[in-house]
């Protein structure tokens, strides 16, 4: 017992030795690998920062001496200072100075090139004509203008107050002797030497003095600060109009650890949304004034040294493994002994165990020789055919078994294939009785016979045989039955069928019918929207037999214009009438929500404009499509802007809203009006067929109800509630139409 204690404590110590050099082992590997990694990220960084460095620079240098060069040309000094004179070679030669400067434009590849006087007014630009062209405007604020006038060459970033563009700028004096009549600058769009990032692993900034993100790969970060700025800084960035009123809020991103290095600062950064870590090095660009920084993700670094980690890991428990077998083999060398003197006792106790069991066993147990003589024979089986064993001793096993069944006994002795096998036994006063037989072989030609008496087996199958012939009887029985059945369901399926036919014609028809409804309340409308043209055609037709008859052909021509246009009118009004009265397809397919809101506003602008209605219309610029049937989408529009029109009858001020929206996987149409609203106790069976609010004559109460099994059926909702209002907003009902959305991609729908 102390032994294996003290074993046990000793593999138990062996382990945890093994452990900690492993947890030290890992320890230094994982901080050898940052230091190196890191050592080759920021390397990596220095570069990229040095080789963006130098092509910023360069791209600034194609345009510095820009502005100098053109002022060399003769012609802004003679325009400068002739600003006096106002005649038309004045204007003339205003004009060709747009043209030319608006060439070297288009020659140099810059933004803008423009000419002030000495005020500060744009005089001469090359984007003169453009709407926002800077012609007129005044820049003696800007410092380069101030740079100029004091006769050198001047320079600045910022946001453009009239365009609003991030732009760098060069200016240069337009001298006479040494007098400055003016200055010209160079506008140079910052998007032209902002090269692309394609580092999915690093970002790039570059910020001015302040710490203002004026470049950055990272749209998003641009016009924001490195560190959150003092109200006094913030004000005079402002009164400089340098970023036009942005906001320059800061960055999600904060300093967190200072790294030693000698050339550059070297930080750790860590980004808040989302969660991101980075290295940070900054370089200066002086005769920019600007400040170009670097963010290198840290995640590679942290992954190698996972990596490496993992790889030390892998590595001391190879060797643990390793050292485990060497110890474990030699242990399996100690116990095999063991177990050998172990196997013997066990064997020798074993032939004991089965000795008994094959005198213990419920079934006959019959070793047969080569020559199919019996050697054994256990009680059970002395018992079956009620013969002593003794007797049976070195006896053919032939006589045991029924002369019939002696050839399958045969066979089955020689094949030896242990599929049981059913004969007759006979005792010793010559009785049958069914035994199944199974033959094992021993070796040397020896075999076992194991034997069941399966006499209690025999009666049972019997009477389950009989209880099976009973079964069948029953199933048969039941199965004519249910034959019966299918047919009078399947009869019943095919009524449903024809009904559910029947009942589609009929909502079909219901659709029809509420069309021609709304054509007789129309009717009005249109009568008056038809009879002002025919009025009006007339009148023309007459004036101009008038003038023909005069020789006014001019005029009488101008009145023909006139009635063609009143007849198009008239062709308008009846394919309106044509198109809401054709019948739905039954085809589902991409439908624009603002057209069918727009066609059943159209179908009651006499309406509207009779009854003073202000309708407002609430949607996206761009088209929202759904997936529908534009027939009967419409059917349902014109219902619930019929319903919204009868609501706000004897309202004031009547306004009808139509809004559409888009969420997610869904459009959203609402139809509200300022009327009285829904009563509470009408909510509830307001979509109920014949159901009706409106006067006796009026309404059947089905155009609700066929609205809603329409949006239903093209995989939508309709519901309708009350506006909750107070006193700066409107009240009155609201019918909300949800359907799915689909995305219009060139020819072809996707949901």
């Amino acid at each position: 017992m102390l032994e294996a204690r003290a074993s046990r404590s000793s593999r138990v110590l062996m382990v945890v030795i093994f452990m900690i050099i492993t947890l030290g082992l890992v320890t230094q590997t994982a901080r050898w690998t940052w230091q190196h990694e890191l050592g080759l990220l920021r390397e990596q960084a220095v570069n990229e920062l040095r080789l963006y460095q130098t092509s910023m620079q360069g791209r600034l240098a194609k345009y510095e001496y820009l502005a100098e060069l053109l002022t060399t040309r003769e012609n802004l000094g003679r325009y400068l200072s002739g600003l006096n004179r106002v005649d038309e070679a004045s204007a003339s030669h205003l004009q060709a100075l747009n043209l030319a400067l608006d060439s070297y434009r288009v020659i140099t590849g810059v933004s803008d090139i423009y000419l002030m006087d000495r005020q500060g007014t744009t005089r001469a630009a090359s984007n003169w004509w453009r709407g926002t062209s800077f012609i007129g405007k005044n820049f003696s604020f800007r410092p380069y203008f101030k740079q100029a006038m004091a006769g050198q060459s001047g320079r600045f970033y910022g946001l453009g107050t009239t365009s609003g563009a991030r732009g760098y700028y060069f200016s240069y004096p337009v001298m006479q002797g040494d007098d400055v009549l003016g200055v010209l600058v160079v506008k140079i769009d910052i998007n032209q030497i902002e090269q692309p990032w394609s580092d999915p692993n690093g970002e790039l900034l570059v910020t001015d003095p302040d710490g203002v993100v004026f470049i950055s790969s990272r749209p998003e970060w641009r016009l924001k600060t490195l560190k959150p700025l003092s109200e006094e800084r913030r004000q005079q960035l402002r009164d400089s109009l340098r970023y036009a009123g942005q906001s320059l809020d800061p960055l999600p991103i904060e300093a967190q650890q200072r790294l030693p290095d000698r050339d550059h600062e070297v930080m750790v950064w860590k980004e808040r949304f989302p969660s991101a870590s980075y290295l940070h090095l900054t370089e200066p660009m002086p005769e920019a004034g600007w400040e170009l920084h670097i963010l290198k993700q840290l995640t590679p670094v942290r992954q190698q040294v996972y990596f490496s980690m993992l790889l030390t890991a892998l590595g001391m428990l190879a060797l643990g493994l390793i050292g485990l077998f060497l110890r474990q083999r030699r242990r399996v060398h100690d116990q095999r002994h063991a177990f050998e003197r172990a196997a013997q006792k066990a064997l020798e106790l074993n032939e004991a165990r089965i000795r008994h069991i094959i005198d213990s066993t419920r079934a006959g147990l019959v070793t047969l020789s080569a020559e199919g003589t019996i050697r054994a024979f256990n009680p059970m089986a002395e018992a079956m055919f009620e013969r002593d064993r003794l007797a049976l001793d070195g006896e053919p096993f032939k006589q045991l078994i029924d002369p019939v069944d002696m050839q399958a006994v045969e066979h089955a002795l020689m094949k030896m294939e242990g599929q049981p096998l059913e004969v007759s036994g006979l005792t010793a006063n010559r009785r049958r009785f069914p035994l199944e037989l199974t033959v094992s072989p021993l070796g040397d030609g020896e075999r076992l016979l194991t034997l069941y008496d399966v006499s209690e087996r025999k009666a049972q199958e019997g009477a389950l045989r009989q209880a099976h012939d009973e079964l069948e009887a029953r199933v048969e029985a039941r199965t004519a039955d249910l034959s019966a059945s299918n047919m009078r369901l399947l009869q019943e399926i095919e009524e449903h069928r024809c009904t559910e036919v029947r009942l589609r014609q009929t909502q079909d028809e219901l659709v029809q019918a509420g069309k021609l409804a709304v054509l007789g309340q129309l009717s009005a409308s249109i009568n008056h929207e038809l009879n002002q043209p025919i009025t009006a055609i007339r009148a023309y037709a007459e004036n101009g037999r008038a003038f023909l008859q005069r020789g006014a052909a001019e005029r009488a021509d101008a009145n023909m214009v006139e009635i063609v246009g009143l007849a198009e009118r008239m062709s308008e009004i009846s394919a309106q009438l044509k198109m809401f009265a054709r019948k739905s397809a039954d085809q589902l397919a991409p439908v624009s929500v603002q057209a069918a809101c727009q066609y059943a506003l159209n179908l009651y602008r006499q309406r509207i404009q009779t009854e003073q209605v202000r309708v407002v219309t609430e949607w996206p610029e761009e088209t929202l499509y759904v997936q529908a049937d534009m027939v009967r989408l419409e059917q349902v529009m014109v219902n619930l802007i019929s319903n919204a029109l009868h609501a706000m009858e004897g309202v004031a001020e009547p306004v009808l809203t139509l809004r559409a929206t888009r969420h997610q996987q869904q459009v959203d149409i609402r139809i509200c009006d300022n009327g009285p609203g829904i009563p509470d106790a009408h909510l509830g069976k307001l979509f109920d067929p014949f159901f009706t609010t409106k006067e006796s004559g009026k309404g059947l109460g089905l155009g609700l109800s066929i609205s809603q099994r329409i949006i239903e059926e093209l995989g939508g909702d309709l519901a309708a509630h009350n506006r909750e209002g107070d006193a700066n907003t409107l009240t009155g009902a609201e019918l909300v139409i949800t359907l799915p959305v689909v995305r219009y991609e060139g020819h072809e729908f996707s949901p």
